[in-house]
């Protein structure tokens, strides 16, 4: 089995999904994803895969999902990375502009999750 764990874990939020990516452990064959929701953590891993990348589809928008990742070979899982968190969001809805004198009122459906808004234009 191997004796260390991916040196770092990311999770990258986005619309109802979590993308995680980790570096190589040499003489891995592959790597278990274990995953919590709410801080409650599954026993059983979620996923296998011989990427350094996952995505983790079908996902509740404004609930935390945390991950942990392990390496390993025909002789076992090795140690566990450390925890990475997100929080996958979905855009607002209902976005709607209103005009002004020399204003534009912008309006929109609040966002599960969101504890605030970024507007471009």
């Amino acid at each position: 089995a191997p004796t260390v764990a991916p040196a770092s874990l990311t999770a990258a939020p986005g619309n109802a999904r979590v993308r995680l990516t980790w570096p190589a452990v040499g003489g891995a064959a592959g790597y278990k994803v274990f995953r919590a929701v709410n801080g409650a953590w599954e026993p059983a891993p979620i996923a296998s895969t011989a990427q350094l990348t996952f995505t983790n589809w079908n996902l509740t928008n404004g609930i935390t999902y945390s991950y942990r990742v392990a390496a390993y070979t025909k002789g076992g899982i090795g140690p566990q990375s450390a925890v990475a968190s997100a929080l996958p969001l979905a855009p607002p809805a209902g976005v709607a502009a209103t005009a002004g004198d020399r204003m534009v009122t912008l309006t929109w459906e609040p966002t599960a999750g969101a504890q605030s808004y970024t507007v471009y234009r």
